[in-house]
């Protein structure tokens, strides 16, 4: 992973996470028309499903010892009525501070996101390693959707809600 100077890349453990929930948290409010707590990003399940091997897919860039950057991710139960009809890496969350976009951070973390987790594969689940994500479907966030385009991901379906769409994105 290619980060610039001055940046440091860690896993995103449990442990790393609980230390940091405050700073993790600020950091994925700036994703836009979605709000978390600490006890979201500390939550191993959600209403109706399991986050299976959380703490094993993530990573986070730090400056100072001081977060500034993570993706969160978690293997995904494929289940079509959802958009996901194979089990994946889902990457739940991508979050850089404001402060520090535009270095190739966001790039860097998903390089070596892939380098992690083409490795790793799935821990919990059975399946080859495939790659989903989720993100607004606005024009606004075309240069997001570009990024993981460029990753190789395609879109496979939208999901509408009652305050945005969302496209979802899959990489074989």
């Amino acid at each position: 992973m290619q980060l610039p100077e001055h940046y440091t890349a860690v896993d995103l453990t449990r442990d790393y996470a609980t230390e940091h929930a405050a700073e993790l948290t600020l950091l994925a409010n700036t994703i836009p028309l979605v709000t978390y707590t600490e006890a979201d990003i500390l939550a191993d399940c959600k209403p109706g499903r399991w986050l299976h091997a959380k703490w094993e897919h993530g990573l986070a860039v730090e400056r100072e010892s001081t977060p500034i950057a993570f993706i969160a991710a978690h293997e995904c139960t494929g289940f079509t009525p959802l958009g996901y009809p194979v089990n994946t890496i889902y990457i739940s969350e991508l979050a850089v501070h404001e402060d520090h976009r535009r270095r190739g951070i966001a790039t860097a973390l998903l390089q070596g996101f892939f380098a992690k987790n083409d490795c790793l594969g799935l821990q919990v689940l059975r399946g080859k390693t495939r790659y989903s994500v989720q993100t607004n479907a606005e024009g606004w966030n075309d240069p997001v959707i570009s990024m993981y385009k460029s990753f190789g991901f395609s879109e496979r379906t939208l999901k509408q809600y009652p305050n945005r769409c969302d496209v979802v994105l899959e990489k074989w």
